[in-house]
C-alpha cells in the first residue's frame, strides 16, 4: 500500500482488460487532480515496470498519433516506459487501476450503488477550519527617481468604450495629489479599480508618457 493507493498487481491489469461489458471514453492526458496517481515509483521495480509497459502498449500510451496506420503488417507499437513523460497517471479505483485518461460509463443504478457504498465508508466530518481573511493590497506611493525602468503601483481607472484594449491607469507617484494617469494598450480584461505593478518606459519633462504592464496585484 502506498499512502492509501492499491498495490499495482497483474490481476488489476487483467481486470481492466476484461471490462468489455462497459463503454469507455478517452478524455485525454490524465483525468484531473482528484483522479491521478503518480507512477514514477513503478519504474524502480522491474516487474512492475514490465506490467506498466503492457498497459502502455495495450492502450497506445506514448505512441505517436496515426503511427499505427503507417506500420507494416505484423508490426506493433513497442512502448518505452523510461522515455514516457515524467508525470505518469493512472485512474485508481476499488481493486483496479485503469489506464491514463479513460473513464468508464456505467448505468444509473450502478452509479447509485457506488454512491451508497462510498457514503457508508465516508469518514466523520472534520470541524471547519477558520481562516483569517487576507488584508487587501494597499498601493504604495513611488518616491524614487522618475525614469524608465522604475516599477510603480497603479490602479485601473477607465477603459476606452470604443477600444477596450486601451486602459487608463493612475500611477501612485510621490504623494497624494501628484498621481499621473497614463494610457496603456492591454488586451486582457481587467475590472475597474484593479491594482497592478507597471513599469515606466518613457518620461518627458517629469511626466510619464508610456508604461508596460508587469503584474496584477491581489
Amino acid at each position: 500500500d502506498r499512502k492509501g493507493f492499491p498495490l499495482f498487481k497483474k490481476e488489476h491489469l487483467q481486470k481492466g482488460f476484461n471490462y468489455d461489458f462497459n463503454c469507455s471514453i478517452h478524455i485525454g492526458f490524465g483525468s484531473g487532480f482528484t483522479g491521478i496517481t503518480e507512477l514514477l515509483y513503478l519504474l524502480k521495480n522491474e516487474e512492475l515496470k514490465k506490467i506498466f509497459k503492457e498497459v502502455m502498449e495495450k492502450f497506445g500510451i506514448g505512441d505517436k498519433p496515426g503511427a499505427n496506420k503507417l506500420r507494416k503488417h505484423g508490426q506493433r507499437y513497442e512502448a518505452n516506459p523510461d522515455n514516457f513523460p515524467k508525470s505518469k497517471r493512472l485512474i485508481s479505483g476499488d481493486g483496479i487501476i485503469e489506464p491514463i485518461g479513460w473513464l468508464r460509463i456505467i448505468s444509473e443504478n450502478e452509479a447509485k450503488e457506488l454512491s451508497t457504498h462510498k457514503s457508508n465508508k465516508a469518514p466523520a466530518s472534520q470541524p471547519p477550519v477558520i481562516t483569517t481573511p487576507k488584508e487587501p493590497y494597499k498601493p504604495t506611493y513611488f518616491t524614487g527617481k522618475l525614469q524608465p525602468g522604475a516599477i510603480v503601483d497603479a490602479q485601473l481607472v477607465a477603459t476606452d468604450t470604443f477600444n477596450p484594449k486601451i486602459k487608463i491607469f493612475r500611477l501612485f507617484l510621490f504623494e497624494p495629489g501628484k498621481e499621473q494617469e497614463v494610457k496603456l494598450n492591454y488586451f486582457a480584461y481587467l475590472p475597474l479599480s484593479t491594482l497592478a505593478k507597471v513599469k515606466i518606459t518613457n518620461v518627458q519633462n517629469g511626466k510619464v508618457i508610456n508604461i508596460s504592464f508587469v503584474k496584477q496585484l491581489k
